[in-house]
């Protein structure tokens, strides 16, 4: 699977940050800078092509006229973007050993940082979430940080006070 690694500045592959990218993907230069980054502070950084080489052209006149972004979403649902995630993570367990795995997502990532801290990952930050459900947020197991605005309409309804009712049950 084609992805942006960027090694850490020690070589160690003990802590591994998987990126999962909003939907301009793993080329866009912004998300490989954050990569960079994250590996210049000792995180060994591995930045999947979440969408097999169909990012959301942020280019308006490369994008194919009639193409809205709910038509784009439709060739990027959970059963096709989970299964590049899942075998990812796969092989950054047995190729690169880390002794913690901690994920970033951002936006669109997000959704699949949240499934992952169910079981598969250690700690968890997403930035402006899109698309993560409530039962996802509810199945959590490791810690997670949310950055989002106070009413942010991709998580829906109420995420920022639904999520803050979900941690405080399960403590």
């Amino acid at each position: 699977m084609e992805s942006y690694v960027s090694p850490s500045a020690t070589g160690s592959t003990s802590k591994v940050l998987f990126y999962l990218t909003d939907i301009i993907g793993h080329t866009f230069i912004n998300a490989q800078l954050l990569a960079d980054c994250f590996a210049a502070h000792g995180y060994h950084v591995v930045m999947p092509d979440l969408f097999r080489g169909d990012p959301w052209p942020m280019d308006a006149s490369v994008r194919p006229p009639a193409l809205t972004l709910q038509q784009w979403l439709q060739n990027h649902q959970l059963s096709q973007v989970e299964p590049v995630v899942l075998d990812v993570l796969g092989g950054i367990k047995t190729e690169l050993k880390p002794d913690k795995i901690v994920a970033v997502g951002y936006c669109f990532g997000a959704k699949y940082v949240t499934r992952l801290l169910a079981k598969d990952i250690d700690v968890g930050f997403v930035a402006h979430p899109s698309l993560v459900e409530l039962e996802e947020l509810a199945n959590i197991k490791a810690p997670l940080a949310i950055a989002a605005a106070g009413i942010y309409i991709p998580l829906s309804p109420s995420p920022a006070l639904q999520s803050g009712l979900i941690e405080s049950r399960n403590r």
